[in-house]
């Protein structure tokens, strides 16, 4: 199986794609491995391109027919998601790890349930998610104030006045941490990652660095029915790669991008 994230570059075995064109996705497939070999493909994305998410993998359908894809949306922003992805990617491999696509989507949303993914602000600029206010626009001009926002929350967070860590480990940054991010999270030991964001971020400025707190892995084996069409795992009651199974409700979310727009593969 092939896990990739829209807005990131590559990292480790998760495919980074680049989220500007609809053939992104088909063609970083076929630059990195040749001839089309994975039947199976989970695309996390971030929410805020999970439209153009959708749109790559109906290209990459087009260009495959037999190709399943599940466009899995999430409320992180793709360093957490790519991160996410080497992590199941990993499991794979170990005694008692999951073994079909499907499994792997419950393990997805286990870590991401359980995960952070927060920005650093050294200045606020042109920022657009959330908007700040005049007087955090004014004190963001001082060299000494910066913020934190971690999405889902519901707002900038003075650094000082938060996050605070409650496990030391398992932090990471987008590259070398900056002196001044690493005093704003005392005590943390933050693991720099070889990777660069890429498109629109609503979250981050220009100066802004993404930060993850991942949750450890933890896979317990997942026995539910498997899909009649492509042998994956049910997620809910529908297969989250090809939208095949026993259903009497959809949730969008869960299905298949081809099986959204009633294209039958």
């Amino acid at each position: 199986m092939l896990i990739a994230v829209p807005g990131s570059s590559d990292l480790g075995g998760v495919l980074g794609v680049g989220p500007a064109d609809p053939d992104a996705l088909l063609r970083a497939i076929r630059d990195r491995f040749g001839p089309f070999r994975h039947r199976h493909v989970l695309v996390l994305s971030p929410e805020h391109l999970a439209v153009a998410a959708r749109e790559q993998a109906h290209v990459v359908i087009a260009a495959d027919p037999a190709a399943r894809i599940c466009v899995l949306p999430l409320r992180h922003h793709a360093l957490t998601l790519s991160l996410i992805g080497r992590a199941v990617l990993a499991a794979e491999l170990r005694p008692g790890g999951w073994s079909d696509p499907g499994e792997s989507v419950h393990l997805v949303r286990s870590i991401a349930a359980h995960s952070r993914s927060l920005v650093w602000h050294p200045r606020l600029g042109s920022l657009a998610e959330p908007s700040p206010t005049v007087g955090e626009r004014a004190i963001g001009l001082l060299p000494s104030r910066s913020y934190f926002y971690e999405l889902g929350s519901s707002g900038l967070v003075p650094v000082g006045a938060g996050p605070v860590p409650s496990d030391p480990s398992g932090w990471h940054v987008a590259g070398p941490p900056p002196s001044p991010l690493q005093s704003a999270l005392p005590g943390v030991v933050l693991e720099p990652v070889d990777y660069s964001p890429a498109g629109y971020r609503p979250y981050a400025g220009r100066r802004s660095v993404e930060v993850t707190h991942l949750a450890s892995p933890y896979f317990r084996p997942w026995s539910g029915p498997k899909c009649p069409n492509c042998s994956a795992s049910l997620v809910g009651a529908l297969c989250a790669f090809c939208g095949c199974g026993p259903a009497t409700e959809e949730r969008l979310d869960e299905v298949s991008p081809a099986r959204q727009e009633g294209i039958r593969i």
